[in-house]
Protein backbone atom coordinates (compact mmCIF):
# COMPACT_ATOMS: atom_id res chain seq x y z
CA UNK A 1 0.00 0.00 0.00
CA UNK A 2 1.44 3.38 -0.99
CA UNK A 3 1.08 5.91 1.93
CA UNK A 4 0.25 8.76 -0.68
CA UNK A 5 -2.28 6.90 -2.54
CA UNK A 6 -4.21 4.99 -0.27
CA UNK A 7 -3.69 6.73 2.95
CA UNK A 8 -5.14 9.96 3.99
CA UNK A 9 -3.50 9.89 7.74
CA UNK A 10 -0.85 7.89 9.26
CA UNK A 11 0.21 8.34 13.00
CA UNK A 12 2.87 6.06 14.79
CA UNK A 13 4.28 6.97 18.26
CA UNK A 14 7.35 5.48 19.44
CA UNK A 15 7.39 5.28 23.25
CA UNK A 16 11.12 3.77 23.43
CA UNK A 17 13.40 5.65 26.12
CA UNK A 18 9.78 7.58 26.54
CA UNK A 19 10.44 9.96 24.30
CA UNK A 20 7.70 11.98 22.68
CA UNK A 21 8.75 13.82 19.56
CA UNK A 22 5.04 15.02 18.17
CA UNK A 23 3.47 14.81 21.13
CA UNK A 24 4.16 16.15 25.06
CA UNK A 25 2.81 14.59 28.01
CA UNK A 26 0.54 16.85 30.38
CA UNK A 27 0.72 15.71 33.87
CA UNK A 28 3.17 12.79 35.12
CA UNK A 29 4.21 9.71 32.74
CA UNK A 30 6.37 6.99 33.86
CA UNK A 31 8.23 4.46 31.18
CA UNK A 32 6.76 0.34 31.73
CA UNK A 33 7.42 -2.76 29.73
CA UNK A 34 5.25 -2.59 26.71
CA UNK A 35 4.13 -5.21 24.55
CA UNK A 36 6.90 -4.94 22.54
CA UNK A 37 9.80 -2.76 24.15
CA UNK A 38 8.27 0.35 26.54
CA UNK A 39 5.19 1.93 26.71
CA UNK A 40 3.86 5.02 28.53
CA UNK A 41 1.81 4.36 31.54
CA UNK A 42 -0.55 6.98 32.18
CA UNK A 43 -1.76 7.34 35.99
CA UNK A 44 -5.84 8.14 35.31
CA UNK A 45 -5.22 12.11 35.27
CA UNK A 46 -2.46 12.44 32.92
CA UNK A 47 -2.34 12.57 29.25
CA UNK A 48 -0.59 12.69 25.99
CA UNK A 49 -1.81 15.05 23.03
CA UNK A 50 -0.65 14.84 19.69
CA UNK A 51 0.92 17.94 18.20
CA UNK A 52 1.40 16.86 14.77
CA UNK A 53 -0.37 16.94 11.40
CA UNK A 54 -2.56 14.24 12.26
CA UNK A 55 -3.95 16.05 14.99
CA UNK A 56 -5.69 18.10 12.77
CA UNK A 57 -7.56 14.84 11.29
CA UNK A 58 -10.87 14.40 11.95
CA UNK A 59 -13.67 12.30 11.45
CA UNK A 60 -15.31 12.59 8.06
CA UNK A 61 -16.78 10.55 5.24
CA UNK A 62 -13.22 8.88 4.61
CA UNK A 63 -12.74 5.40 6.20
CA UNK A 64 -10.10 5.07 8.69
CA UNK A 65 -8.67 2.62 10.90
CA UNK A 66 -6.98 3.13 14.29
CA UNK A 67 -5.09 0.30 16.28
CA UNK A 68 -3.74 0.59 19.96
CA UNK A 69 -2.89 -1.40 22.89
CA UNK A 70 -3.71 -0.54 26.22
CA UNK A 71 -3.09 -2.71 29.94
CA UNK A 72 -5.82 -1.79 32.48
CA UNK A 73 -4.67 -1.51 35.73
CA UNK A 74 -6.70 -2.22 39.14
CA UNK A 75 -7.66 1.28 39.55
CA UNK A 76 -11.67 1.79 39.08
CA UNK A 77 -13.29 4.23 37.09
CA UNK A 78 -14.35 5.08 33.67
CA UNK A 79 -10.48 6.13 31.30
CA UNK A 80 -10.71 7.85 27.68
CA UNK A 81 -8.30 5.73 25.98
CA UNK A 82 -8.95 8.20 22.93
CA UNK A 83 -10.50 11.23 22.19
CA UNK A 84 -10.52 13.25 18.50
CA UNK A 85 -12.77 16.09 18.05
CA UNK A 86 -13.21 18.60 15.90
CA UNK A 87 -13.04 22.16 17.53
CA UNK A 88 -15.00 20.45 21.00
CA UNK A 89 -17.69 19.98 18.86
CA UNK A 90 -20.27 17.00 20.00
CA UNK A 91 -20.98 16.52 16.33
CA UNK A 92 -17.56 14.91 15.34
CA UNK A 93 -15.76 12.81 17.30
CA UNK A 94 -14.24 9.76 18.38
CA UNK A 95 -14.22 8.88 21.67
CA UNK A 96 -13.07 5.40 23.28
CA UNK A 97 -13.03 4.70 26.80
CA UNK A 98 -12.67 1.86 28.97
CA UNK A 99 -14.96 1.34 32.40
CA UNK A 100 -13.00 -0.72 35.29
CA UNK A 101 -13.80 -3.02 37.03
CA UNK A 102 -16.60 -4.00 34.35
CA UNK A 103 -13.71 -4.74 31.71
CA UNK A 104 -16.13 -2.77 29.30
CA UNK A 105 -15.28 -0.32 26.29
CA UNK A 106 -17.12 2.11 25.12
CA UNK A 107 -16.80 3.30 21.20
CA UNK A 108 -18.43 6.67 19.94
CA UNK A 109 -18.32 7.74 16.40
CA UNK A 110 -19.40 10.75 14.52
CA UNK A 111 -19.24 12.09 11.99
CA UNK A 112 -22.21 14.98 12.14
CA UNK A 113 -25.61 14.47 14.08
CA UNK A 114 -27.31 12.12 11.25
CA UNK A 115 -24.28 9.87 11.29
CA UNK A 116 -23.65 8.81 14.82
CA UNK A 117 -22.42 5.14 16.61
CA UNK A 118 -21.74 3.95 19.72
CA UNK A 119 -20.98 -0.11 20.85
CA UNK A 120 -20.45 -0.95 24.31
CA UNK A 121 -18.86 -4.38 24.68
CA UNK A 122 -17.32 -6.19 27.65
CA UNK A 123 -13.88 -7.42 27.33
CA UNK A 124 -12.53 -10.67 27.54
CA UNK A 125 -11.25 -11.67 30.71
CA UNK A 126 -7.66 -13.05 31.06
CA UNK A 127 -5.91 -10.85 29.22
CA UNK A 128 -3.08 -8.56 30.09
CA UNK A 129 -2.95 -6.29 26.99
CA UNK A 130 -5.66 -5.68 24.96
CA UNK A 131 -5.15 -4.53 20.86
CA UNK A 132 -8.07 -2.55 19.92
CA UNK A 133 -9.05 -1.54 16.09
CA UNK A 134 -11.33 0.60 15.25
CA UNK A 135 -12.41 -0.03 11.28
CA UNK A 136 -14.60 2.51 9.70
CA UNK A 137 -15.71 1.30 6.29
CA UNK A 138 -18.34 3.51 4.20
CA UNK A 139 -21.19 4.18 7.28
CA UNK A 140 -20.18 0.86 9.48
CA UNK A 141 -17.99 1.20 12.14
CA UNK A 142 -15.74 -2.22 12.88
CA UNK A 143 -14.87 -2.95 16.42
CA UNK A 144 -11.85 -5.48 17.02
CA UNK A 145 -10.43 -6.31 20.38
CA UNK A 146 -7.25 -8.59 20.04
CA UNK A 147 -7.86 -9.29 16.44
CA UNK A 148 -11.36 -10.76 16.64
CA UNK A 149 -14.42 -8.75 15.88
CA UNK A 150 -16.69 -8.56 18.59
CA UNK A 151 -18.96 -5.32 17.23
CA UNK A 152 -20.16 -3.85 14.19
CA UNK A 153 -22.71 -0.93 13.38
CA UNK A 154 -24.33 0.95 10.83
CA UNK A 155 -25.07 4.56 11.18
CA UNK A 156 -28.48 5.56 10.26
CA UNK A 157 -27.28 8.44 7.23
CA UNK A 158 -24.81 9.32 4.97
CA UNK A 159 -21.44 7.82 3.60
Amino acid sequence: MSIGQDVMAFRHFDFENCQLSTAYAQGSINCECGVVGESVFLDGQSEIRDTSDFAKVYPSTADFTINFYFRPTRQNGNFILLSKRAQCSNNNFIQITFEQPARRISVSVAQDVNNFVTMVEDLPEGTCWYMVTLVKRQNTIFLYINGELISQERSAGGN
